[in-house]
């Protein structure tokens, strides 16, 4: 009866967790702080910057030319750049840092271009391809990572227990968490080859997902061995699947739709991570990627020094 109220309990609480998550807070996204350039100079492109910068919905940096607005939309700096010119309004965008962003912006500037009377030129600067149009690939990709790694770390520590059965015990659990995670992240990024989605990046989106798994897989497998079956499962669900990879990765959309709470808590979660580690690689040559690095690499470190750290406080058999 325990272990039934147990999991009626567990149950109810993902269900909770669940429905606040998808009904109260992701219901209806609004833009924060998006960042983006401002092209030209002089009072009235000055004074353009500066009331969109006023607005809560973005942060203008002004930039010379159209030149310098490109490099930083390659870096990651911004999400897109606007050029008011004389007769023509010119939008550069980059639908694949976040479609819904590119819609923000064309309508953004579309009315301040129709309040100056002149036409929009929207030019995207970093397309998506065809297989990609929607841009959330690395969000599927990386959800799909998570889900396997929260149950591969569950599952084993469940069914054959080796954290706290000494350390040539751990030793042996991580190797199979690593063989677990490289064939994830192998099969995810073949499946998403042979779809046309990234194709000429199999081995680095290889190695991003399998990093995913591997740092989640080894964290789940320590929660569990910590607080038992029902605890380790409940908090992987909600930790990595429904607060890291459905609340707070922006991968549907992008993190400035997200609260400031909730970009903070997704910044130090792997789901965030992976997803710019992937977008970053294939669509932005390999920029803005040591942050996701350090992100996935830390959960790496950290679950298999608590491996380690508890292998020697054997539990009873």
């Amino acid at each position: 009866m325990v272990k039934v109220g147990g999991i009626a309990a567990a149950t109810a609480a993902v269900a909770a967790l669940l429905g606040w998550l998808l009904l109260g807070v992701l219901h209806a996204p609004v833009a924060h702080d998006v960042p983006i350039a401002v092209i030209g100079s002089g009072a009235p492109v000055k004074h353009l910057a500066k009331a969109l910068d006023d607005s809560p919905r973005f942060q203008v940096t002004v930039v010379a030319d159209g030149a310098a607005a490109r490099k930083l939309i390659a870096d990651r700096k911004v999400y897109g750049a606007y050029a008011p010119k004389a007769k023509v309004g010119r939008v550069l965008t980059a639908s694949a840092a976040g479609v819904p962003v590119v819609r923000l912006l064309r309508a953004a500037f579309a009315a301040i271009d129709a309040k100056r009377k002149v036409r929009t030129v929207v030019v995207d600067a970093k397309p998506l391809p065809a297989a990609d149009g929607a841009g959330v690939a690395a969000y599927l990709a990386t959800l799909v990572a998570v889900v396997i790694a929260v149950l591969a770390g569950w599952s084993l520590e469940v069914v054959a227990p080796s954290i706290r059965r000494g350390p040539l015990s751990v030793l042996g659990r991580i190797g199979v968490l690593a063989f677990i995670s490289l064939a994830t992240g192998a099969i995810i990024a073949a499946l998403a080859t042979q779809l046309g989605i990234y194709h000429g990046y199999y081995f680095e989106v290889a190695g991003a997902l399998a990093l995913t798994t591997f740092g989640m897989a080894l964290v789940t497998a320590v929660l569990t061995s910590l607080g038992g079956a029902i605890f380790g499962l409940v908090a992987g669900l909600s930790i990595f699947i429904l607060i890291g990879a459905v609340a707070t990765s922006g991968g549907g959309s992008a993190p400035e739709y997200l609260t400031d709470t909730w970009r903070q808590i997704g910044s130090g979660l792997p789901a965030r991570s992976s997803i710019d580690l992937v977008r970053n690689v294939v669509y932005f040559d390999h920029e803005a990627i040591t942050t996701p690095l350090l992100v996935l690499g830390g959960y790496v470190v950290g679950g298999m020094v608590l491996m380690l750290g508890l292998s020697p406080f054997r539990r009873r058999a």
